[in-house]
Parts: C-alpha cells; sequence; structure tokens
C-alpha cells in the first residue's frame, strides 16, 4: 500500500502495488555459477519491480494480467577465494553504507561485466575492491552510453562487536552532456536539461563511512555519505546523507528501527538511478525517511517506510513538499 500527498496537488494517490521476483542459482562447477531471476515491473522503469493493482493494459481492459521481464541473467567466475567476476545483467556490485540509494536505486540491475576481490590483511583489517563497466544504451548511428565505476573500501574490527568501514567510489557517465533524453532509457528525475536534453556530464565521486556496534544487545549502525559530480562547470553538484539502523529484524518478533536524511542537489547523481520512491523518484531533494520492520513469522516481514521531503533545485519541480507512506508485507521462499 501506497500514499502520496504532494502540497501543490490537490490530490492525494492512493494504490496499492504488488512486486514478485523469482530467480534460480545453478552451480555450474567449483569456478562457475550461473543464475538468472524474473520479476514484475517495466521495461521503461529500471529502478522499481512494482506493478499497480488497477492499471489497466494499453486497450483499457481492468485486471489486465501483469507483466513479468528478465530481471537478472548472469555467470559468475569464482577462481580464487575473494575473486569473483560477474557479466551479463547483474545484481549492483558497489557497497552502499546503510543501504543508501542516492547514486543506485536498489532494484537497478546493471548490464555488463563487475570484479569485486576481498581480502584479510590481518585479524582486525580487511579490504575490498570492485570494478565494473556497464552499458547505458547501446546506439546502432552514434556512439554508445556507458558507465564505468571503480570503489575501494576497508574494515576495522575494533572488537568483536564493533567496526568501521571506509571507503571511496567513482563513477563516470561518458559523454551525457547534450545527450537526447527518452522515456527508454534515460529519464530527466531533476537533472538540469535543456530542449530535452542534460546540460551536464555527470562523473560522481562519492566518499562514505559506517560505524557497527551494540546497543546492549541490540547491533547498530551509523552511516554517511558525501557526493559531488566533478564535471566541469556543474552548479548544483553536492549530495549527501546521514542515517542509523537499530537492531535487526531476523526472528519471528524481532524489530527494526531505521532513519536517513538526505541531501541532493539537482545535478549530484543521474536522476533516472536513483532512489525511486525519495521525492517521487530523482535529484534535486532533500528530507526525511523513517522505516520500521517486524518479523511477523519466519520469511514473512512488515515494513513501514514514511518520506517528508521537499524538492529543490529541481527543473521540474521546486518548493514542493512530498510525503509517502509505504505499508509492505514481504514474503519469501
Amino acid at each position: 500500500m501506497e500514499n502520496q500527498d504532494f502540497d501543490t496537488r490537490s490530490d492525494e494517490r492512493d494504490r496499492h502495488r504488488i512486486r514478485t521476483r523469482l530467480g534460480l542459482e545453478a552451480i555450474i562447477n567449483e569456478d562457475w555459477t550461473a543464475g538468472l531471476r524474473i520479476a514484475t515491473g517495466s521495461t521503461e522503469i529500471a529502478t522499481s519491480t512494482n506493478q499497480t493493482l488497477g492499471d489497466s493494459d494499453d486497450d483499457g481492459s481492468a485486471f489486465s494480467r501483469k507483466d513479468l521481464w528478465l530481471d537478472l541473467a548472469y555467470a559468475d567466475w569464482h577462481p580464487i577465494d575473494g575473486l569473483n567476476v560477474i557479466f551479463g545483467k547483474i545484481e549492483n556490485p558497489f557497497y552502499a553504507v546503510g543501504k543508501h540509494q542516492l547514486i543506485w536505486d536498489s532494484d537497478l540491475t546493471p548490464e555488463g561485466i563487475a570484479a569485486k576481490y576481498e581480502w584479510s590483511i590481518n585479524e582486525a583489517w580487511s579490504a575490498q575492491v570492485t570494478g565494473g563497466g556497464f552499458w547505458i544504451k547501446e546506439n546502432s548511428s552514434s556512439s554508445d552510453l556507458s558507465v564505468f565505476g571503480a570503489q575501494g573500501l576497508v574494515k576495522y574490527a575494533l572488537s568483536d562487536s564493533s567496526s568501521l568501514t571506509g571507503g571511496v567510489s567513482y563513477y563516470d557517465f561518458g559523454d551525457l552532456r547534450n545527450t537526447t533524453i527518452d522515456t527508454d532509457v534515460l529519464k530527466q528525475k531533476g537533472n538540469t536539461w535543456s530542449t530535452n536534453k542534460y546540460v551536464y556530464n555527470y562523473n560522481m565521486l562519492e566518499v562514505f563511512g559506517e560505524y557497527g556496534f551494540k546497543v546492549g544487545e541490540m547491533p547498530m549502525s551509523a552511516y554517511g555519505t558525501w557526493i559531488t559530480n566533478t564535471a566541469a562547470r556543474v552548479e548544483e553538484d553536492k549530495g549527501w546523507a546521514i542515517g542509523m539502523v537499530l537492531n535487526k529484524a531476523k526472528d519471528p518478533g524481532s524489530w527494526q528501527v531505521g532513519y536517513e536524511y538526505r541531501d541532493v542537489e539537482a545535478d549530484a547523481v543521474v536522476g533516472g538511478f536513483s532512489d525511486s520512491d525519495f521525492i517521487d523518484g530523482g535529484a534535486g531533494g532533500k528530507g526525511h525517511r523513517f522505516s520500521l520492520a517486524y518479523q511477523l513469522a519466519k520469511n514473512v516481514q512488515a515494513v513501514l517506510s514514511y518520506y517528508l521531503a521537499e524538492r529543490h533545485d529541481n527543473a521540474i519541480y521546486n518548493g514542493e513538499n512530498m510525503n509517502l507512506l509505504e505499508a509492505d508485507l514481504v514474503i519469501k521462499f
């Protein structure tokens, strides 16, 4: 269930939505695995697998059947401990503190190749490096669009129950400037644009940190991330978030609460790939996210999320407040 309330619009929006994912992974041999996953969603929206109940099909028929699409199709080569080379349509390989979605929506499944290597330096220190290159849009008559990313992080175990994690990421979205925004691949979603084209390029540097510890017997983490678009002549180029997560909803009767505040300027990130819920998707906004999860039973969880946010420095909307309430029932098998 979802309730949207924008203060510049006359009506609230209430809708019920479903999402389904079904995956399969096969062990080929000691060095190779392969997998696929189908999911609900739309070919036009890369950042969501939701389907709205009551949506009619193209000819207006009610109770229309919902679409299923290929969400993942990949091979994973892991010849040595700690190394994974994955290619195809894959899960996002980059680590995000607090599972933040300032750069990448959690539903996004990029297409290309990535490699990740994790190793222990000593009993206290461990490290991880990740790199990847992904196609955004293949053009038969002009240059292709792609994104390349690299990330490095280290983790230090302060004790058996506390640790510090810190790292740096860099993402180069190629030459997006003057690229035409269309409905199939790239959506404007708050970025600066002119005559339906991007005004700036997007080369994003991220610095992040996370502190994990315990409050009594409850696990807790506090995190922060800071992002800047290093491309030339970008004005609204910064984004940041801080947040916390207390406890973990895992066993029946357990719970988890979370809070995050973020501020993402209009051209800090590529809006079409960032969080699709916050400010109704994209960049150019700031505000709060509150969350509560309760484990009803084994593999059954209830989740409440509430966004209290404002769009600012946004090419389409500016100064618009948004309240969004989401109530989810998550069933896994």
